[in-house]
């Protein structure tokens, strides 16, 4: 099965598109080659011109509270305020227990 790219108009396998749940084909419209130029562009712009929204606070994505933006860390590139998704303590909590399984499954392993 095939679909056409709405921004290269190349007609393409299913498996050269991201998957996107909210789409009728549960299929990205642009292939991934155009996403992954696109994010790229997007990134070098952010990069040279710094971020495209200010803000003083922020809502932290994981305790879902509202923090001043001096309690996220400083992202380079990919974010459109210029920085994380998690506040300070709650980057530092995933961290640690991704490390911790991390170090789990490499004892499993021995």
């Amino acid at each position: 099965m095939n679909k056409v790219c709405t921004n290269c108009k190349v007609d393409k396998d299913h498996k050269d598109f991201y998957k996107q749940s909210s789409a009728k084909d549960k299929l990205q419209h642009w292939c991934k080659v155009c996403m992954d130029e696109a994010f790229k562009r997007k990134s070098a712009e952010r990069l040279i011109n710094g971020p495209s929204i200010i803000r003083d606070a922020k809502v932290c994505n994981d305790c879902n509270t509202r923090k001043p933006i001096n309690q996220f860390f400083v992202k380079r590139g990919y974010s459109a305020d210029g920085y994380g998704s998690y506040c300070k303590p709650c980057w530092v909590k995933r961290t640690v227990n991704s490390q911790k399984k991390s170090n789990a499954k490499k004892l499993s392993k021995q």
